[in-house]
């Protein structure tokens, strides 16, 4: 079956520390974070249950973007808050 676009999600929100990506079991994907006026502040791959790392990124509300194989699969927005 194909995974359907809401089958990927980040928590908590807001975060403080960290994200925790959740979705499709053992597939991987690109998680980017762009800021309010879209610069990419953070790009990495990951997997569902990985913890990405936000201390670097000072509070505000980001754009997070998952994406596979070049295309967007799903789009949420976070709040860095400590």
């Amino acid at each position: 079956t194909v995974p359907v676009v809401s089958a990927w999600s980040i928590s908590p929100n807001p975060a403080s520390d960290f994200v925790t990506v959740s979705g499709v079991s053992g597939e991987q994907v690109e998680l980017q974070i762009f800021d309010l006026q879209g610069k990419l502040v953070l790009s990495q791959k990951v997997g569902s249950g990985e913890q990405v790392s936000t201390v670097e990124l000072p509070p505000a509300i980001y754009l997070c973007i998952i994406r596979k194989d070049q295309r967007t699969i799903s789009t949420q927005k976070i709040s860095i808050a400590r």
